[in-house]
């Protein structure tokens, strides 16, 4: 049985495991302003947000090394990620979050690029079965909706959640 709190989400079993009461782990390729883009100024405002309620880690990918500034409350952490092949990035990306994942924590990637592929195929390989895997849609959201057959009653909190970032 699966429970919603505010802030968790909570699976309840036999044994009655806790999930996502660990750390928000946000993974992208770009960030505002070592690595300018779209989704590095998402992450960047999302990170920042989360960080003021819980630990908060941004797990940048780079073909290169990159210095990032400081953040309050926010962590950075780079891994190497190669410069092209749609698959390859995907396994380095998931082979990079086998080596800080702990059971509780939620990933969050960007969509583009396809960076989650692997380790969404590959949760069990990778020991992520224990942490919950979320990818964050390239809006436009009025766009998405549409395909996803979705009312306009739906839209309300994701249009909202476009317009504040």
């Amino acid at each position: 049985m699966w429970v919603f709190g505010p802030s968790n989400l909570i699976r309840l079993s036999e044994t009655t495991k806790l999930w996502f009461v660990g750390r928000v782990l946000v993974s992208t390729t770009e960030l505002h302003p070592a690595l300018p883009g779209g989704a590095g100024a998402v992450a960047d405002t999302l990170a920042a947000l989360i960080g003021r309620y819980r630990e908060c880690l941004v797990l940048l990918f780079s073909p290169t090394p990159v210095e990032v500034a400081e953040r309050d409350a926010v962590s950075v952490e780079v891994a190497p990620i190669r410069s092209d092949g749609f698959l390859e990035r995907s396994q380095d990306a998931a082979a990079a979050l086998a080596q800080i994942v702990q059971p509780g924590d939620r990933v969050e990637f960007q969509d583009f690029e396809g960076l989650a592929f692997w380790a969404l195929a590959h949760r069990a390989d990778y020991g992520l079965e224990e942490a919950v895997v979320t990818v964050r849609f390239h809006g436009p959201y009025d766009l998405i909706s549409e395909v996803m057959e979705t009312t306009p009653e739906d839209w309300k909190l994701p249009s909202a959640m476009e317009a504040e970032v």
